[in-house]
């Protein structure tokens, strides 16, 4: 009724679980980890953690990662749970979601600096290894061998925000950071494409802030016309 809803499932997924290869510390307040080979961002006071702190993130040490994407592809993380101390080889699968890249048309492909192989033991999630492709949005889960080998044991094929279908005037809620910022009127959020327009509502914040890398929360409603 536009205030109250009933959720019929409810579903967490992280975008990000592996090692942490390296850390870096560029201010007293932020944290710049590589997990295998994903750049994540801590920041003190917005990521929440569990099992671990801010202070105590170590190399080697296996975490679990939610956060958001900015536009250097970087998450920047709102929640880090430590897994173990130390990656097991034996026993501890890593995750990793991104867009296909390089594919060989055979057996590997890459997501951002991660080189993934997969053969006729992978089990592949909702297609078939046949529909694999450059572009798609996938999850991978294997087994991790440094410094950027993934050996996938399953490939899931994710929801991408172009996939998704909505209808001329539906109302949709958007939260990210921003990616691309072509004037104070006109900015891209997860791949949505936002216009400001004479009645929209700004809360804790100016025009001026609309620039790349500051985080929004967008209520809007869909228009089917060229952005």
């Amino acid at each position: 009724d536009d205030e109250i809803g009933y959720a019929d499932t409810i579903e967490y997924d992280e975008e990000l679980k592996g090692p942490i290869s390296s850390i870096t510390d560029p201010d007293p307040m932020t944290r710049e980890l590589k997990v295998m080979c994903k750049k994540v961002i801590v920041e003190e006071g917005e990521t929440e953690f569990e099992n671990t702190s801010f202070e105590e993130l170590d190399e080697g040490m296996v975490i679990e990662v939610s956060g958001y994407s900015d536009s250097s592809g970087a998450i920047r993380a709102t929640y880090i749970e430590k897994i173990s101390d130390v990656y097991d080889e034996e026993e501890d699968e890593v995750e990793i979601e991104g867009v296909v890249e390089e594919w060989n048309e055979e057996d590997m492909f890459k997501i951002e600096g991660c080189v993934v192989y997969y053969s006729e033991d992978t089990e592949f999630d909702g297609f078939s290894p046949g529909d694999l492709d450059n572009g798609l949005y996938v999850e991978v889960e294997g087994k991790f061998e440094g410094p950027d080998k993934i050996f996938a044991t399953e490939i899931e094929l994710e929801d991408d925000y172009d996939e998704q279908e909505w209808n001329e005037g539906e109302t949709v809620h958007v939260e990210g950071y921003i990616e691309e910022v072509e004037s104070k009127y006109k900015f891209e959020v997860n791949g949505y494409c936002v216009k400001v327009v004479e009645y929209t509502m700004l809360e804790n914040g100016t025009l001026d802030d609309i620039v790349k890398d500051n985080m929004v929360k967008v209520e809007a409603n869909i228009d089917e016309d060229d952005c």
